[in-house]
């Protein structure tokens, strides 16, 4: 069965994992080991570390064009080409980080209407049960 489903805002998030060692390698101590964000035409990555200091977490968010996932399952491997095309003529750090990401999903980002409240009574949504918008 295939699920197509149109977003109000057309977003894909590309996440992987660094080993840290790599991406000080790649990108030197200050831009592996503290948290970043790459801002670019029609996208944003965010990169910081995870795993007590040991792992690089990156999630590359590119708008898309067309609104559609047509895909069964929520979650996809993404393959290299198509991450680079997304992310074509972003700078030369954005470049070595697509570049370490060995193994990396493809989410989409549903957009919908923000809860009027989070919380009633003595309950609470938190964390990323809350979250009030797309992407963040």
């Amino acid at each position: 069965m295939r699920i197509l489903i149109r977003r109000l805002q057309e977003i894909d998030a590309y996440r992987g994992l660094i080993p840290i060692e790599k991406a000080v390698a790649a990108l030197g101590e200050e831009f592996a080991r503290n948290s970043r964000m790459y801002l670019g035409e029609h996208g944003h990555m965010l990169t910081f570390p995870i795993g007590k200091g040991m792992t690089m977490n990156v999630v590359a968010f590119r708008t898309k064009a067309d609104g559609k996932w047509e895909y069964e399952r929520w979650v996809l491997p993404m393959n290299k080409e198509d991450m680079f095309n997304d992310f074509e003529g972003w700078g030369e750090s954005v470049q070595k980080i697509l570049s370490l990401m060995d193994k990396t999903d493809v989410w989409p980002l549903f957009d919908h209407p923000p809860a009027s409240t989070y919380y009633s009574g003595n309950l609470a949504m938190l964390g990323d049960a809350a979250h009030a918008s797309t992407p963040h």
